[in-house]
C-alpha cells in the first residue's frame, strides 16, 4: 500500500471529514470541487495507457514485407532516372496519405471509446446529487454508491447497508483478479494494526464494483495515489470478462494475410537469383531486385489490413454522432459490429428500446368531470394537480438530501411538462412552503406527502390504483367543495381504465385536510414517448433474419398495453408461476414475455449459446447485470456515454439527477459492446439498432468486395512474376510495378467505399470467415483461370521476345498495361457479385478517370516513343497494342470452358 493512504483505514470518519474540509451531509461546493480538480489534476485511475490506444503500431513495425516495400521505394528513387523518381515520389504520396489519414481517424476513435469506458459516479456537491465522470472526482467528494456502481477512487466508508463489493486486486503474478468482500463502515482499526489494503472492511478501493446494498463514502485518494494507481504495470481491465466485446472481426483474415506476406517474402530470394541469371545483359541487379521488393511489399499484411480497417472504421464514425436525429451509437469493441451483423436473436429488456424511458404528461381528469389533454390551450384548472406533483418532487429531494441511498419515485419529466402547460409559478410555492415529507405505510401502495406551508398543514395521497376514488367524499371546484357522487366516481374510474388501455400510468391524487376529510384533487395520466415507427423497425429486424424478443417487467395490464401501443405483433406470455422454465420452443410461439426474472432469461441465454446461436441483449438497468456474461454481446441505453470529456466539468457536472433521467449502471455502460442513446422521435433504441445493423452489413459487403478483388489480383501478380522471371524477360520497371501494386489496391479501396447497397440486398448478412477465404483462394474457378491466363500470356510474350518481334522494353510495357486491364476486369466481376443501388455509376466514373489517360497515351506512345519514356508507359509497338486484350481473353475463355468440367 502506498504510504500516503496507509493512514485512512485507521482514522475515524469524523477526523477524515475534518482533515479534508468537507461536509458529510452537503459535500463540498462546486467552486471548491473545481479548485481541487485544478490543483490535484484529474482522477486518471481508469485512463487507458497511451500505448494501448494504438495497437496498430505494434502490428505495423515488425512487418518485414511492409518495411521492404518502403525500402524498395526509397532505393528505386535513388537509382532510377530523375523524372521517374519524381513521379515515383508523387505516386508514393498518393498511396501513403490516405493511410496516414486512416491512422489518425483510428486513433481519434480509440480515444473516444476509451472515454466511454470511464465510469460515472454520483456525488454530493452543495447538497445536490450530481452525476460526474470518475475523472472529475476530487478528494473530499461525498460519493453516493449504489448497486451496479464502480468505485472511482479510494474511499472511506461513512455509512452503508448490506454492502458487498467485488474488489479488484492484483494476484501473485500482478494480473488483475476479483474477490467478493463484505464491507462495514463501523469497523475501526487500532493504530498498530496492519492490514492488506483490499481487505480493510471500512475502505472501498478504486475499480471495485458494488454487488449489493448501498453506501455513502468520502473520496480520500485519486489517480496515481490510489491503491491500484500506485502500482507500476498494473492496468484496470475495461471489461471484467476477458475478450468480451474486443474480438477482432478480421482475426481470421489477418492470419491468412500474414501467411501470404511470408510466402511473398520467401519467394524474393529465388526470384531474384533466377531473374539476375536469366535477364538480358543490359538489365542490372537494381532493375530486377527493386521491382521484386515492390512486388513483395505490395503484399504486406499491414497495407492490406489497413484497407479493411478503413472499411470497418466507417461504421462507428458514421453512427457516433450525437447530433443525428435518430439515436447515436458507439461501438466499444472491434468485433461489435460483426457480432451485431451476424446476430440471430435480440433480447430487449425494459422499455428503453421503444421509448425514452421517462413518463410525460398525457391527460388529466378532475373531480368535476373535466378532462384535459396535452393539446389543450391553457388548462389552468389543473392548478392543484401541479401543486401536488411539485410538492411530491420537493419531498423526494429533501428525502434524498437526508438519506442519499434511499430510493424515491421520480415524476420529474411530466411534472415539469404539466407546470409549463399550466404556467404554474413554482417560485411562489417555494416561498410559501416550509417543508414537505414523503413516506409510505407498511403494506400500503399509497405515497403520503405531509406538507406544512405558511397558511396551514395538509397531507397529499398519491396512488396508482383507482380504489382511492371510493374513499374520497368531495372534490374542489373553483375553490368550492362539492360532494363526489357515485356517477362521478364511475366516470373517473372509466377514465382510469381507458388511460391504462392507452399504455398510460395513471396517478390518483387526493388531499386530506387537518380534520381528516379526504378530497379528490384529480387523476393524471402519464405515458412514455412511443415513436410511431417502432413497429416498422421491429418488422425490419425480422426481415434481416434477426428474431426480436421482448421481456417486459411490472404490471401485466400496463405491459400488455405498452406492447400494443408499440405495435409488437405476436402472442404474449405472462408469467404466473416463477417456476416457469423458458426454452426455445416458447420463443418460437411467443414474442412478448412479461414478468420473467433475469435469472430465467440468463438460463435461456446459456442454452441458446450452447447451440451456437448469436444472441444480443439490450440492457438498461442494474437488474440486467446478470445477463452481461451470458449474452453473445450486449447493447446498453445510456445518454451519459455521449458527453464529451471537455464538457463534463461544465455542462454535465451542473445537471441534476432529475434532469439527467434514468441511466444505465456504470457496470453495464463499461462492459457493453454497443452504447445507444435514449429513445428519440424516430423509433428509439430500435432505430439505432437497425441503423447500426445496416451500416455493419454494408461494411461486411464492402470488405467482401475488397477481399474478392485482392485475392485474384495478387495471385495474378505472383503468377506473372514467376513466369516472366522464369522466361528471362525480367519484371516490369519499378514505377510500373508500383502502379500495378499498391496504388491500384488503394484506388480500388476508395472505389469500394463509394459503393452503396440497397436495403433489399442487406436482408441477409455477408460473412467473412475461413470458408469465405478458402473458397476464394482454393476454388478452381478462381485459381485455374488465373494460372492458365498468366501462363499463356507469359508464354505469348516470351515467344514474341525470343523471335525478336518486340524488345524487352515493349514486353515490360505490355505486361504492365495488360495487368491493369485485367485487374479492372476482376473488379467488375467482383462488383457483379453484390450489385448496389446506383453503384454502377459510382464505380464507372472513377475507373474512367483512371483508364482513359492510359488509353490515350498508348497510341501517342506508338507515334512518339519519347512520350512513353517520359510518362512511364515505356515503349510500344503495333503488335503490343493489338495484343492488349490477349490476357483478358484467355482468362475469360478459361473461366467459360471450366464450367463444362466437373
Amino acid at each position: 500500500m502506498n504510504k500516503r493512504n496507509a493512514k485512512w483505514y485507521r482514522m475515524t470518519p469524523e477526523s477524515i471529514i475534518q482533515q479534508l474540509h468537507t461536509d458529510a451531509a452537503c459535500g463540498i461546493s462546486p467552486k471548491a470541487a473545481r479548485s481541487r480538480l485544478k490543483r490535484n489534476g484529474a482522477n486518471t485511475l481508469f485512463d487507458e495507457p497511451k500505448e494501448a490506444l494504438h495497437p496498430h503500431r505494434r502490428f505495423f513495425v515488425p512487418d518485414s514485407s511492409c518495411l521492404l516495400f518502403f525500402g524498395g521505394i526509397v532505393l528505386s528513387a535513388l537509382f532510377l532516372p530523375l523524372p521517374v523518381a519524381v513521379l515515383l515520389t508523387v505516386i508514393f504520396l498518393l498511396i501513403s496519405i490516405p493511410f496516414l489519414v486512416a491512422f489518425r481517424r483510428i486513433s481519434k476513435n480509440e480515444e473516444r471509446i476509451a472515454d466511454c469506458r470511464i465510469p460515472n459516479v454520483c456525488v454530493l456537491r452543495g447538497r445536490t446529487r450530481l452525476f460526474v465522470s470518475a475523472r472529475a472526482v476530487v478528494p473530499g467528494d461525498i460519493l453516493i454508491l449504489q448497486e451496479g456502481d464502480i468505485v472511482p477512487c479510494d474511499c472511506r466508508l461513512l455509512s452503508q447497508h448490506d454492502l458487498r463489493v467485488l474488489t479488484l486486486m492484483p494476484d501473485e503474478k500482478g494480473l488483475p483478479t476479483f474477490a467478493e468482500l463484505p464491507k462495514n463502515a463501523e469497523r475501526q482499526y487500532a493504530f498498530g494494526d496492519t492490514y492488506r489494503a483490499p481487505y480493510c472492511e471500512n475502505m472501498l478501493y478504486g475499480g471495485s464494483e458494488i454487488l449489493a446494498g448501498g453506501a455513502r463514502a468520502v473520496a480520500v485518494e485519486t489517480g496515481a495515489f490510489c491503491f491500484l494507481g500506485a502500482m507500476e504495470r498494473f492496468r484496470i481491465p475495461s471489461e471484467k470478462r476477458s475478450g468480451h466485446g474486443n474480438e477482432d472481426s478480421l482475426r481470421e483474415l489477418r492470419s491468412y494475410l500474414r501467411v501470404y506476406g511470408f510466402l511473398m517474402l520467401a519467394l524474393l530470394l529465388p526470384l531474384s537469383v533466377v531473374g539476375v541469371l536469366t535477364a538480358p545483359d543490359f538489365l542490372g541487379i537494381p532493375d530486377i531486385f527493386f521491382p521484386l521488393c515492390l512486388l513483395v511489399g505490395s503484399a504486406s499484411p499491414v497495407l492490406l489490413m489497413l484497407g479493411f480497417r478503413l472499411i470497418s472504421l466507417r461504421v462507428p464514425l458514421a453512427l457516433a454522432d450525437p447530433s443525428r436525429r435518430d439515436n447515436a451509437v458507439i461501438f466499444k469493441g472491434s468485433g461489435s459490429a460483426d457480432k451485431l451483423c451476424n446476430a440471430t436473436d435480440l433480447f430487449f429488456t425494459g422499455h428503453e428500446m421503444l421509448s425514452d424511458g421517462m413518463l410525460h404528461f398525457h391527460s388529466a381528469a378532475l373531480g368535476s368531470g373535466e378532462v384535459f389533454a396535452t393539446d389543450d390551450s391553457a388548462p389552468k384548472d389543473l392548478y392543484r394537480l401541479c401543486e401536488a406533483f411539485v410538492l411530491s418532487e420537493r419531498a423526494s429531494a429533501e428525502k434524498l438530501a437526508l438519506h442519499p441511498t434511499a430510493s424515491v419515485k421520480k415524476n420529474g419529466a411530466f411534472a415539469r411538462e404539466l407546470c409549463a402547460l399550466c404556467k404554474y409559478d413554482t417560485d411562489a410555492l417555494d416561498i410559501r412552503l416550509i417543508h414537505a415529507t414523503s413516506y409510505k405505510s407498511a403494506g400500503d401502495d399509497v405515497e403520503y406527502v405531509a406538507v406544512e406551508t405558511k397558511t396551514g398543514r395538509f397531507t397529499l395521497l398519491l396512488s396508482d390504483e383507482s380504489s382511492l376514488v371510493d374513499a374520497c367524499v368531495q372534490y374542489e371546484d373553483k375553490n368550492e367543495l362539492r360532494p363526489l357522487s357515485a356517477e362521478r366516481k364511475r366516470e373517473l374510474k372509466s377514465f382510469f381504465e381507458s388511460a391504462r388501455q392507452n399504455a398510460c400510468r395513471v396517478t390518483l391524487v387526493a388531499r386530506r385536510s387537518s380534520d381528516g376529510i379526504l378530497s379528490l384533487v384529480g387523476l393524471l395520466a402519464a405515458r412514455e414517448e412511443i415513436p410511431e415507427d417502432s413497429s416498422r423497425y421491429i418488422r425490419e429486424l425480422g426481415e434481416c433474419g434477426i428474431r426480436p424478443t421482448f421481456f417486459l417487467d411490472g404490471e401485466s395490464s400496463y405491459e400488455l398495453a405498452f406492447a400494443n401501443a408499440c405495435g409488437i405483433d405476436g402472442r404474449r406470455l405472462v408469467c404466473t408461476d416463477r417456476e416457469t422454465v423458458l426454452d426455445e420452443a416458447l420463443l418460437e410461439e411467443y414474442r412478448v414475455f412479461i414478468g420473467f426474472s433475469r435469472e430465467a432469461i440468463a438460463r435461456l441465454l446459456s442454452k441458446m449459446q450452447s447451440r451456437r446461436r448469436v444472441v444480443g441483449v439490450l440492457v438498461s438497468g442494474n437488474r440486467d447485470r446478470a445477463l452481461l456474461k451470458d449474452a453473445s454481446f450486449t447493447l446498453a441505453c445510456d445518454p451519459a456515454a455521449f458527453s464529451s470529456k471537455k464538457k463534463e466539468t461544465s455542462a454535465r457536472a451542473n445537471a441534476s439527477e432529475s434532469e439527467e433521467g434514468q441511466r444505465a449502471s456504470s457496470v453495464i455502460s463499461r462492459r457493453s459492446d454497443v452504447l445507444l442513446s435514449r429513445a428519440g422521435a424516430r423509433g428509439g433504441g430500435l432505430a439505432a439498432i437497425t441503423a447500426s445493423l445496416y451500416e455493419a452489413r454494408i461494411a461486411s459487403g464492402r470488405a467482401f468486395l475488397l477481399l474478392s478483388y485482392l485475392v485474384p489480383s495478387h495471385m495474378l501478380r505472383l503468377f506473372l512474376a514467376v513466369f516472366l522471371t522464369a522466361f528471362g524477360i525480367g519484371l516490369p520497371g519499378a514505377l510500373q510495378f508500383l502502379y500495378v501494386g499498391a496504388l491500384p489496391d488503394t484506388l480500388v479501396l476508395f472505389l469500394i467505399l463509394r459503393i452503396n447497397f440497397s436495403r433489399k440486398e442487406l436482408k441477409r448478412p455477408i460473412r467473412i470467415g475461413e470458408k469465405c477465404i478458402e473458397r476464394l483462394v482454393f476454388s478452381k474457378r478462381s485459381r485455374l483461370p488465373l494460372l492458365i491466363g498468366s501462363a499463356a500470356f507469359s508464354l505469348y510474350v516470351g515467344i514474341l521476345t525470343w523471335c525478336g518481334v518486340i524488345d524487352v522494353h515493349c514486353a515490360h510495357t505490355l505486361t504492365f498495361v495488360s495487368m491493369i486491364l485485367f485487374e479492372l476486369l476482376i473488379l467488375f466481376g467482383t462488383w457483379r457479385r453484390i450489385r448496389g443501388t446506383n453503384s454502377f455509376k459510382r464505380l464507372v466514373r472513377p475507373i474512367l478517370y483512371w483508364v482513359l489517360p492510359i488509353l490515350v497515351l498508348i497510341p501517342l506512345s506508338v507515334l512518339f516513343p519519347t512520350l512513353g519514356t517520359i510518362t512511364g508507359l515505356g515503349s510500344w509497338h503495333l503488335i503490343t497494342v493489338l495484343s492488349l486484350p490477349v490476357l483478358c481473353s484467355i482468362y475469360l475463355l478459361a473461366g467459360y470452358f471450366l464450367s463444362f468440367f466437373k
